[in-house]
């Protein structure tokens, strides 16, 4: 991973990840109106809804954290998002990701992720960074492990129940040595 500026632009082996722009409401919208994506919302999805995580995500910019737009590295197409945001209602920071769904199965949102963890951790010197996933979302389940971010418990968030995930940045580096002090073989 690549980081080109506090919250410029962040690169993996296949992703660009930046802020999104303000003028990208229709990439917000794209996944915030897409029922396969947004599944939890009850409602439509407003130009006011997609307006807010906007604002939200400039607002949150100079702490370096907010939502950051993924595009392929070579095609520049847009694939999704990452977050980084306060957890409402908890205090933390959360992680979070949306792909556009002809773009799931191919390990972009572990890629997307993992980058923004380090980030987090190794940049901003998070303390420690949660995840809440609804328990029927496999997938998002399956990330979340391939992240190394452990259950916790079962929480209410959003009026929904949610499985609680968080990692301290002192066990993130604890296993990150541990990995590289594997033998070779």
């Amino acid at each position: 991973m690549t980081l080109l500026a506090r919250t410029s632009e962040i690169e993996t082996r296949r992703l660009l990840l930046r802020p999104y722009r303000m003028d990208e409401a229709d990439l917000v919208g794209r996944l915030m109106r897409d029922p396969r994506v947004f599944f939890w919302r009850s409602g439509p999805v407003s130009d006011e809804d997609v307006a807010e995580v906007l604002i939200r995500s400039r607002e949150l910019g100079p702490r370096g954290l907010g939502w950051f737009a993924a595009f392929l590295r070579g095609s520049g197409t847009f694939v999704g998002d990452a977050l980084l945001q306060p957890l409402s209602g908890v205090g933390e920071i959360e992680i979070g990701y949306h792909l556009v769904p002809e773009y799931w199965g191919n390990g972009y949102a572990t890629e997307a992720a993992t980058a923004l963890l380090d980030y987090g951790f190794r940049d901003l010197e998070l303390p420690r960074i949660a995840a809440v996933v609804l328990p029927e979302n496999e997938p998002s389940r399956r990330v979340l492990k391939r992240l190394g971010l452990p259950y916790i418990e079962d929480r209410i968030h959003a009026d929904l129940l949610h499985r609680y995930h968080a990692l301290s940045r002192s066990d993130y580096f604890a296993a990150a040595e541990a990995i590289t002090d594997q033998p070779e073989r």
